[in-house]
């Protein structure tokens, strides 16, 4: 009973902890760092740094693996629940090595922690946000840095990326702070470039930092850590070419490339049925599925197979419903399926895994609403390129709040545009036009 309890607790405590990285990282307002033109903003990296320190989450990771007879247990019941749901499976497209993107990003925690010389603390605080802005410091940091930066412009330049084939190291888990790290670095140089009045050299660094992201989301099997990592990414892009690439270069630039990166991700309920089918294909691979197995054969838990299909018919209808749903809908959705049949112990692995989902729902549609908010406001800025004198009214012209399908709200004497009040509840902050 202490074990079944430990690996109960366990399993609740890495939910929780992904959890949290979900709501704090993407979810949370987007701190802004000195990339994106603001005060400090650790919290993000505080929580990445714990998901990777602490003991038990590396122990449970440790654990799910197990023995090659458990994992192989496991990939049969997979096959297993894919002949009953058929909806979970996805399409694999293998790609070699050297052009895979994603295998890359993984092998990134192994190179950032070889360089020689290491990250300064001095240039991972520029990166933070945590020291003010400093252009000179910034150039020296990449020029010690060109073999990192090379590194990370060959990921970013990379078109293709797949889970399939990974090395035995992969555990279903891929860092965020190295992704961070390259996402911010891409960024600096944008902003150099931009403060350079470079718009080409901007340009080239948005388009890779911006192609570096979609590694993370446009994979076979998204899971929801390597999409919250991509939404971060997604949302910083945005808010640092609004808040310091657009006014560093002016008024002259070429929107349309601009809108072009801005509506390179969308934030539909199809789209969060393809993370969830993710979702269930990396834990079904790599953490519950084995520990289910292992916990059977320690007597922990009474039948893995019913808890295994019982877990995988309520994915089956999150994947299957969401593309039928509104994004005000899905806020409340939660599909009912059957656990009579199962012990109480055996429900209350079921209960374990369905924790976070509301604040998953309530984050996505949240992400949605700001991705929205800032596709608007350059289209305002369109509109004003055109000859157009912006007044409140213009707000009915462009991009609209994707949660209650109304206009944004525009002040034009602060060329402020908020969220409407039953999108606003998210804490979606007001975003002032870059001029």
């Amino acid at each position: 009973m202490k074990l079944c309890l430990c690996r109960k607790y366990a399993l609740c405590l890495a939910t929780l902890i992904l959890t949290s990285l979900f709501v704090f990282v993407a979810w949370e307002e987007i701190k802004p760092r000195a990339v994106t033109g603001g005060e400090a903003g650790s919290l993000r990296h505080f929580w990445q740094e714990q998901v990777e320190r602490l003991p038990i989450f590396r122990n449970l990771r440790t654990r799910s693996k197990r023995t090659p007879d458990v994992r192989q247990e496991a990939r049969v019941m997979k096959e297993r629940m894919l002949a009953e749901f058929p909806a979970l499976r996805v399409e694999k497209h293998p790609v070699p090595d050297a052009q895979n993107g994603f295998l890359m990003l993984f092998q990134l925690d192994d190179f950032i922690s070889n360089l020689n010389p290491p990250l300064s603390e001095e240039f991972r605080q520029l990166l933070n946000g945590t020291t003010p802005w400093d252009a000179d410091a910034a150039r020296r940091f990449l020029a010690e840095q060109g073999d990192l930066v090379e590194w990370i412009e060959k990921i970013a330049a990379l078109e293709t990326r797949s889970v399939e084939n990974l090395p035995a190291s992969y555990d279903g888990f891929i860092g965020a702070r190295s992704g961070q790290i390259a996402s911010d670095i891409l960024l600096l140089k944008a902003r150099l470039a931009a403060e350079a009045g470079d718009e080409q050299g901007t340009l080239r660094a948005i388009s890779a930092v911006t192609n570096l992201a979609a590694h993370y989301q446009k994979i076979e099997s998204p899971s929801i850590l390597s999409a919250t990592i991509h939404t971060s990414s997604d949302l910083s892009i945005k808010k640092a070419a609004l808040n310091t690439l657009l006014p560093a270069l002016g008024k002259d630039v070429d929107l349309s490339f601009w809108k072009s990166i801005f509506a390179t991700t969308s934030y539909t309920p199809s789209d969060l049925a393809r993370i969830m089918r993710g979702e269930w294909n990396t834990s079904s691979d790599y953490l519950v599925f084995p520990l289910l197995i292992a916990d059977e054969r320690n007597r922990n838990l009474s039948d893995a197979e019913a808890v295994a299909r019982t877990y995988s018919s309520l994915c089956n209808a999150w994947v299957t419903t969401l593309p039928t749903l509104s994004l005000s809908q899905i806020e409340s959705f939660s599909p009912h399926v059957e656990t009579s049949h199962l012990s109480s112990g055996d429900r209350k692995y079921i209960e374990v895994l369905q924790m976070g989902r509301e604040s998953w729902l309530k984050g996505y549609i949240r992400a949605a609403v700001i991705s929205s908010q800032q596709q608007a406001a350059l289209d305002l800025l369109m509109l004003e390129r055109d000859g157009v004198t912006l007044g409140a009214a213009d707000a009915a012209r462009i991009t609209h709040d994707p949660m209650t399908g109304l206009p944004f709200v525009f002040d034009p004497a602060k060329r402020e545009l908020l969220a409407p009040p039953d999108s606003a509840r998210l804490n979606v902050v007001p975003l002032v036009l870059p001029w």
